[in-house]
């Protein structure tokens, strides 16, 4: 799937937050519109867990 470059950006902005952030990830390709919607549903609700985490980890 070719994509805009637009889009290439702003993805390549999310990686760069994820590694200025020490957030581990993997960089998957996406197959088609669908799959990417998928897997930014699935990277939306990790980043959620993440979130929860660090919110529930003791402080200081």
């Amino acid at each position: 799937m070719k994509t805009h470059p637009k889009d290439l950006h702003k993805s390549m902005e999310t990686a760069q937050t994820f590694a200025k952030a020490g957030v581990l990830f993997v960089c998957v390709p996406a197959m088609n519109a669908s799959d990417y919607s998928d897997l930014v549903h699935l990277a939306k609700e990790r980043i959620g867990k993440l979130a929860d985490e660090a919110e529930d980890a003791p402080h200081g």
